[in-house]
């Protein structure tokens, strides 16, 4: 499953290797790889017979509002969602 990502992430590759697929290739990670994304579509593979350990370290991201104020009224984000609310809800 492809997942998208509006945080934005850091993934370090700890032990072993895994594959990073995009929309528009793959990459190999290998221990102390480190991978910043924000907005990526993107998929794990683990293609060994070794296992692979991460660290993924998420931090919460929204656009600040006077940022959001500038950008298009219905904006399409990568997950095809149309949204003017927050991506995060406070509750």
């Amino acid at each position: 499953a492809v997942a998208s990502v509006y945080d934005l992430n850091k993934e370090i590759v700890l032990e072993g290797e895994l594959w990073m697929i995009l929309d528009d290739s793959e990459v190999l990670l290998k221990a102390g790889d480190v991978v910043i994304q924000r907005g990526t579509d993107h998929a794990w593979e683990n293609r060994s017979d070794r296992v692979c350990r991460m660290a993924f370290i998420l931090v919460a991201g929204e656009f600040a509002p006077e940022l959001r104020a500038t950008l298009p009224e219905n904006l399409e984000l990568r997950t095809g969602a149309v949204t003017n609310e927050p991506l995060h809800s406070k509750g």
